[in-house]
């Protein structure tokens, strides 16, 4: 009978013993390299990365797959913001000085509106009241003030009489006020001639809607910013070139007036380069209005989209990591000349949206990972100590991998000179080869040796209870090629162990 001995019997009888290791761990086929015999393979750790991982932080949920096609897009939704027309429209109590005034002016006497009035056809208001403040001049007169430009629900003058010296208040709940060039005119009669002092005074007005042709100016919604995590782990001066970024504007206005977007305060920025980009819409394009809600108050829905036609959105989104910062500005569009009518309750409820369908070209950013670590406490009896690697990619995409050592904690480990200690340092794998679309016809395969000739690092070896794996990617022809992702694209990276004993061999019979 013979008894072969051999210092890699023991060795490996320490894995499975002293490591207190799953004997699972040991399965060879999980290597994919017949080539590894006679010598003993270890596997030491094993990663997936699929396309959640080249997000980021990215919220699963801004992940959008078609289930047909398997493209992948990302898709960010910004807060819902109001444009209130109560917030524009504002009527301003309105006094005229005490003055002298003659009973049966031979013409009305005007009482001017704010000059922001001054193109409006009718006010309906809800509530408001008019005072009339006299004081006696002669002989105390009842005089009755006849205001022509205000009517009640019956469409009547609006009149109030009022004893000379006294004081009369009158509700203008429901009645309208109909202009006369930017005024509102009155006359005073009385069963005598003469004049007295008065003041009158419109106060707490506020309306049910305004008719007319007005201009409100530019508005501005709150300032506001989302980040887009857009490949997030990106070096600062990598790019990313999205082919077909969608921005769009989506729009519910019940307001009585079509609106003109302004896009001239929306930038994304890079805190990390302090690059900043602006969004510019390109001249001569047809960018479309937020269009007017009905005459009768009802809410209409529109869109705005802006794309690589009619902006620089490609570009503008180019800058990743960022913060999209923006103050969207509005004003009445041209089509909104002539008569409207605008109800006390109208807004515009405005959602800002972007969809970047993966598809299109990258360059320098990194997806980080952590993998658990699957090593033995004792490696003295080690002659020879290779690393061996495989890989499958199935990314389009050239991809180098680097994985340092992790404690329990999963802190990067250091060496003496403070530098992180590395098992493995930029093994590149070729990107899967693409056909005319864009798609992944079949992914690449490599396995390789790598010496691990730092003894520092194989001295601390046996403490490494976590590796993180940064894998590189970018497209091809210097980050230029155009690709597309889609869900079912996955890089598979092994790494093992390859040791051969100092092996001494003993014949007993």
């Amino acid at each position: 009978m013979k008894l072969f001995k051999s210092v890699l019997t023991l060795s490996l009888l320490i894995v499975l013993t002293n490591a207190c290791i799953n004997k699972d761990h040991f399965n060879f086929d999980n290597i994919n390299d017949s080539s590894w015999n006679p010598k003993l393979a270890i596997p030491l750790l094993k990663a997936n990365v699929g396309v959640y991982n080249l997000f980021g932080a990215t919220d699963s949920n801004a992940v959008h797959i078609d289930e047909s096609s398997k493209v992948v897009s990302l898709f960010y939704q910004g807060k819902t913001v109001s444009l209130k027309m109560d917030d524009l429209i504002n009527l301003q109590d309105i006094s005229t000085p005490d003055a002298l005034v003659g009973y049966s002016t031979p013409s009305p006497i005007g009482i001017p509106l704010d000059t922001s009035l001054n193109k409006i056809e009718s006010i309906n208001l809800s509530t408001g009241q008019m005072t009339i403040k006299t004081t006696t001049q002669g002989i105390a007169d009842q005089l009755t003030f006849t205001f022509l430009d205000i009517k009640d629900k019956n469409d009547q003058d609006l009149t109030i009489q009022v004893m000379e010296g006294q004081t009369e208040t009158s509700t203008l709940i429901d009645h309208s006020i109909i202009p006369d060039n930017g005024t509102i005119r009155f006359s005073i009669s009385s069963a005598s001639t003469g004049t007295c002092n008065a003041q009158i005074s419109m106060t707490g007005l506020d309306f049910k809607s305004v008719t007319g042709d007005f201009d409100i100016g530019t508005q501005r919604l709150p300032a506001d910013s989302f980040e887009l995590y857009l490949f997030q782990n990106i070096a600062a001066k990598g790019s990313i070139s999205v082919n077909n970024p969608i921005l769009s504007i989506k729009a519910k206005n019940s307001i009585g007036i079509a609106l003109e977007p302004l896009f001239d305060r929306v930038e994304a920025r890079n805190p990390a380069s302090k690059d900043a980009t602006k969004l510019l819409i390109r001249r001569g394009s047809n960018v479309n209005d937020i269009e007017a809600g009905t005459r009768t108050g009802g809410t209409v829905e529109s869109e705005i989209r802006l794309d690589n036609s009619n902006s620089n959105l490609r570009d503008f989104i180019s800058l990743s990591p960022k913060f999209l910062n923006y103050e969207l500005g509005f004003k009445a569009a041209n089509s909104s000349s002539g008569s409207q009518t605008i109800f006390k309750n109208s807004s515009c409820e405005l959602e800002m949206n972007i969809e970047l369908p993966l598809e299109g070209s990258v360059s320098a950013f990194e997806v980080l990972d952590t993998i658990e670590m699957q090593i033995t406490n004792d490696l003295t009896l080690i002659k020879e100590f290779l690393i061996k690697t495989y890989t499958n990619n199935g990314f389009p995409l050239d991809t180098k991998i680097t994985i340092l050592l992790m404690d329990e904690n999963r802190q990067l480990m250091r060496k003496e000179d403070g530098s992180v200690m590395i098992l493995l340092d930029k093994v590149f794998t070729a990107a899967a080869p693409v056909d005319e679309n864009g798609l992944v016809t079949e992914s690449v395969v490599i396995s390789s040796d790598h010496k691990l000739l730092d003894s520092e690092v194989l001295a601390s070896l046996p403490l490494a209870k976590f590796g993180q794996m940064r894998a590189s990617m970018k497209t091809t022809g210097g980050g230029n090629t155009v690709v597309k992702i889609r869900s079912d694209y996955n890089l598979e990276v092994k790494v093992g162990v390859k040791i051969t004993g100092n092996v001494n061999l003993t014949e007993k019979k």
